[in-house]
């Protein structure tokens, strides 16, 4: 809770320090801040993020739990300006998205990605083809998408584009059935 004698910016810094030592329980209090002053921490999460993957691409280690916090605080606020820094984030060589995130990495991603995809599906498209990006990373969406049956790593579906046969498919298969129930009502 937000001490009267606090500054804005102490109180951010306590809160994100809370977040970044948080890696044995979950910090309530602290994320409760976080969601009731939004807009005081949007800038300091995506920066968070920035941080974690300059010191992941210096020291191939991020030290520290806000980042973790940070990425789903983000995508529930459904902060459109935090993109470029989750983007960079999930696109981290080798197992720089695992040492962020864990197994969110994989588990939990393909929410994240439909938040942000859901406005700007080209955003996944890029995402999803891009080869020098993790396996896992691209495979969570892909699998969550098309199934186990219709992927394999090789496969390079266009969301947008797969959205859009889904729904003219759906569309095609309503309007048979209409058509067919309407033969039916004549006869």
């Amino acid at each position: 809770m937000r001490n009267p004698n606090e500054s804005s910016d102490e109180f951010v810094n306590r809160v994100m320090a809370e977040l970044d030592e948080a890696l044995k329980y979950l910090p309530k209090e602290s994320l409760r801040d976080v969601q009731a002053h939004r807009e005081l921490f949007i800038p300091r999460l995506i920066r968070c993020l920035e941080d974690a993957c300059d010191e992941f691409e210096e020291e191939d280690i991020a030290a520290g739990n806000a980042h973790f916090f940070a990425l789903f605080l983000l995508t529930e606020f459904q902060a459109m300006s935090a993109w470029p820094a989750i983007r960079r984030a999930i696109s981290l060589p080798d197992e720089g998205v695992e040492e962020l995130f864990g197994d969110a990495s994989t588990g939990f991603l393909c929410r994240v990605l439909a938040v942000f995809a859901a406005e700007h599906p080209e955003w996944l498209d890029e995402l999803l083809s891009n080869r020098s990006i993790d396996v896992y990373v691209r495979w969570e969406p892909k699998h969550r998408e098309y199934g186990d049956e219709n992927f394999s790593v090789e496969t390079e579906p266009k969301f947008s584009r797969v959205r859009q046969s889904q729904n003219s498919d759906s569309r095609n298969t309503t309007e048979d059935r209409s058509e067919k129930n309407d033969q039916q009502v004549e006869s």
